[in-house]
């Protein structure tokens, strides 16, 4: 998923043109075997785990009469949305025979919302209203790796150059949805937590994240979050990455697993970085 505002033309000739092709036949054979491997290596458990009681719900758009269009109608669309939930959530709590919990309140990533502790019963009729379009049950989605930099042909893009500069992601801000990021290894740019948080961050690479997990802005991590950024950006003596000159906004999902309610609010501030209900400062690629 990518924002695009001035999206650039880059050509190849001929011998280049067949030289990606080849990149990408040996590419595709090497991912191939990869998922075959990493199929058998899942036969014996489930790769994911619903949440009991725990359920994220979509809203319906608005129709045009409603304020479904954009532009002068936008205030009066957010209004039928704002209604939509309190409505929903008014109804989950009336049909509830235990406390409820509200996580989230979607706005930029989708319209909707999650609940926790709420019986199956009760969903079957919130599912009847007018308003809910789809509901989906939380689960745990857990973490795999099973390709490299090698394996995609990095190395032949970046040798490309465009305008005369290489296409190394310089000037492209990327948003790592995952267990969190060790922004201190030296590859990444030996960060330190200041100076990620900083308005002036120097020679940092990295940008203010969130940990979505523990509920703070710190999504320190050492292990699969941190092997992603690294295929992604790393600039180090002796590893370089997909695109090492891109900036990461680290986004903390995944502990034992990864909370779909916290992937989704991830996603909502990557689109909104600084929360301010603005989108203008979105990443340019979600990861």
């Amino acid at each position: 998923m990518a924002f695009v505002d001035s999206p650039t033309s880059v050509n190849f000739d001929s011998q280049e043109l067949g030289e990606l092709k080849q990149e990408n036949i040996r590419a595709e054979t090497e991912i191939s075997d990869g998922i075959r491997q990493d199929t058998e290596n899942n036969k014996s458990g489930s790769i994911e785990r619903y949440i009991n009681e725990s359920y994220i719900i979509e809203l319906n758009q608005p129709s045009p009469s409603q304020g479904g269009v954009i532009g002068t109608q936008s205030i009066k669309q957010e209004s039928y949305i704002s209604a939509a939930k309190q409505k929903v959530v008014s109804s989950i709590k009336e049909k509830s025979q235990q406390e409820i919990e509200i996580n989230d309140k979607y706005e930029e990533s989708f319209k909707g919302i999650a609940v926790e502790n709420v019986s199956n019963n009760t969903i079957k009729d919130i599912e009847q209203m007018d308003e809910v379009k789809n509901i989906y049950r939380d689960r745990l989605l857990y973490l795999h790796l099973s390709d490299s930099v090698e394996n995609i042909g990095a190395a032949t893009i970046q040798s490309r150059r465009v305008d005369g500069i290489n296409i190394t992601g310089e000037g492209v801000e990327v948003a790592v949805i995952d267990s969190g990021t060790n922004y201190e290894r030296a590859s990444l740019g030996g960060c330190t937590f200041e100076e990620m948080n900083n308005s002036d961050p120097g020679d940092c690479r990295f940008l203010p994240g969130y940990d979505f997990v523990d509920d703070d802005y710190d999504p320190m991590d050492k292990e699969h979050g941190t092997h992603v950024a690294g295929i992604l950006g790393a600039n180090g003596s002796n590893i370089t990455g997909v695109a090492p000159g891109v900036k990461i906004r680290s986004y903390r999902v995944c502990d034992s697993g990864c909370r779909m309610k916290d992937i989704i609010a991830a996603v909502q501030r990557a689109m909104d970085p600084n929360n301010d209900g603005s989108t203008a400062d979105h990443v340019d690629i979600f990861r």
